[in-house]
């Protein structure tokens, strides 16, 4: 069970929330209802990269996208600084997962900045609607250690804390 549930995390460690859900919080569908916010900055991001291996970058290029490290980098430094909420950043992340999953990327997730979750605006991804709202069902990754990775998850009901 341990190496199940080892997998399990070491899979999700870019994560920096809960596998909450800002979707199932505020009733919306991924998969038909477009974040303003991350399509602005795919946009932007798209027009001030090249794809590695191509001269040119184009915004319906989805899957090359998603799969590009620049891309994925500055995805994660502007989403907190174009959407206008911690809830907006939250839902961005979660339809850039499925939009990249769309395109043929699948295991997309756009980290949030360590410090965004640091200041005033990461509360939102401490609070209990949020934490609560479920989009993988008992499954939570919280904090790391200075010396070592501390990792809690919700497994069926029961909690178990590991040390990675």
């Amino acid at each position: 069970m341990i190496s199940s549930v080892y997998i399990a995390v070491s899979t999700l460690l870019l994560l920096p929330f809960a596998m909450a859900s800002a979707a199932a919080q505020y009733h919306l569908d991924v998969t038909k209802q477009v974040s303003s916010c991350f399509f602005d900055c795919h946009v932007k991001v798209t027009n001030t990269i090249e794809l590695q291996g191509k001269a040119a970058n184009n915004f319906e290029w989805i899957k090359g996208n998603c799969r590009d490290e620049a891309w994925m980098n500055l995805m994660s430094e502007c989403l907190p600084i174009t959407c206008d909420s911690p809830p907006s950043v939250a839902y961005a992340v979660e339809y850039g997962t499925s939009f990249c999953q769309r395109g043929g990327a699948d295991n997309v997730v756009i980290p949030i900045p360590q410090d965004y979750l640091d200041s005033p605006n990461g509360t939102y991804f401490k609070s209990e609607g949020y934490l609560n709202s479920g989009a993988v069902p008992n499954l939570l990754i919280a904090q790391s250690t200075t010396a070592s990775m501390l990792v809690t998850v919700l497994v069926l009901g029961m909690t178990v804390t590991m040390v990675l």
